[in-house]
């Protein structure tokens, strides 16, 4: 399999690239498009079905190709993967019933290969990712490997949309199936984020929106324990500490609030904090973090030396923490394997932790290499 990477600052550039390599003998049949919420989708769905390329793409709040983060630009990896290697399928929902979608996704995957290995995006503003892999899991079980993330919408938080080369949504799930017997692949999710502080309780949730942390709002328990001032608290909640949610297992996720609501100060998370469950917060980010990071990527490169391609979702939230130096956390992944790299800047990531099977997370970067056999 060869893959060639485009960015793009206008629609009418994107097609001209894709005509340009089109024209050196390069046939792709598959696409990773990313995009500012702000470029006509529509469009760019049009242009992937004008040259036959199968499209899986979403919004975000901010592009990633190779070395280099972007902003309002449109990136892709356009791919020759043989198609009896994939296939794509997208779902639509109502009243955030992203469980159900992924339920009818999971189906489809599992009819489809023996062994599927999915990269699934998902959209909607109050969608709990949460129950996006809960809906997967339901049908495929706990060990088929899923990577992914949610849409974003370059820090709005108004609409979020994904899309392929017939169909754009605003709510739902986007699915790209992969033949996981002719498809070799190896994935990671990781922080680097360490916990501090006394635990504390969730005292009252529904889903992905949490009430009351230790019976206080949940927006002013964040300003009580880590006193932060009303004027910064909703970017530095958002982007500096993210809640650490223990497991029964003794595992834990993390989960980062994406907005407020004001007429009680609860706030809503992109997955579900159970209630009743032990949390924590979680450090300031600093240069250790990245370190962590990319240390636990380079291990990966033991087991998968060379791959054809590197597909990477990394928090919008650690974007917003680690400002320019987020670049440096990019390049280190880049610099691990010499293979092109696509990805964006998500409300959400799908991946598994060392040593434990596939969920949702916040405040992650999760990175998957593949090779086609």
């Amino acid at each position: 399999m060869k893959a060639h990477n485009l960015k793009a600052t206008s629609v009418a550039n994107l097609e001209q690239q894709i005509a340009d390599l089109t024209k050196k003998q390069f046939q792709p049949t598959l696409a990773l498009v990313f995009c500012s919420v702000s470029f006509d989708l529509p469009a760019i769905s049009a242009v992937f079905d004008k040259y036959q390329i199968q499209a899986v793409g979403c919004t975000t709040a901010g592009e990633i190709q190779d070395y280099d983060t972007n902003e309002q630009s449109i990136v892709a990896m356009l791919m020759d993967m043989r198609k009896e290697n994939f296939k794509v399928f997208l779902q639509g929902s109502t009243n955030f019933d992203v469980f159900s979608a992924a339920q009818s996704i999971a189906q489809k995957a599992k009819e489809t290969f023996e062994n599927p290995v999915l990269f699934v995006l998902t959209c909607g503003i109050r969608a709990d990712g949460q129950q996006a892999v809960e809906g997967l899991r339901s049908v495929l079980g706990s060990d088929v490997p899923i990577y992914g993330g949610l849409a974003a919408d370059d820090l709005r938080v108004q609409a979020t949309y994904a899309f392929s080369e017939k169909q754009v949504i605003e709510q739902g799930v986007l699915a790209l199936v992969l033949n996981g017997d002719k498809i070799e692949t190896k994935g990671i999710t990781t922080s680097g984020w360490q916990a501090v502080g006394n635990p504390k309780k969730v005292t009252k949730s529904s889903g992905n929106i949490v009430h009351m942390i230790d019976n206080l709002p949940a927006a002013e328990a964040y300003m009580h324990y880590l006193g932060i001032d009303k004027e910064t608290e909703a970017v530095t909640m958002r982007a500096m500490f993210p809640l650490q949610v223990q497991r029964a297992d003794g595992t834990f996720v993390l989960r980062a609030p994406v907005m407020r609501i004001k007429e009680d100060n609860s706030l809503v998370f992109a997955g579900t904090v159970p209630q009743g469950a032990t949390v924590r917060f979680s450090t300031e980010p600093g240069a250790e973090i990245i370190e962590e990071v990319v240390k636990q990527i380079n291990q990966l490169k033991e087991s998968f030396p060379e791959p054809e391609a590197i597909w990477v979702v990394s928090c919008a939230a650690r974007k917003l923490s680690f400002g320019i130096t987020i670049e440096e956390e990019i390049q280190g992944i880049k610099d691990v394997w010499d293979a092109p790299l696509i990805g964006f800047f998500s409300y959400g990531e799908i991946g598994a932790l060392q040593n434990g099977k596939c969920d949702f997370h916040n405040e992650t970067i999760s990175l998957l290499v593949l090779r086609e056999k």
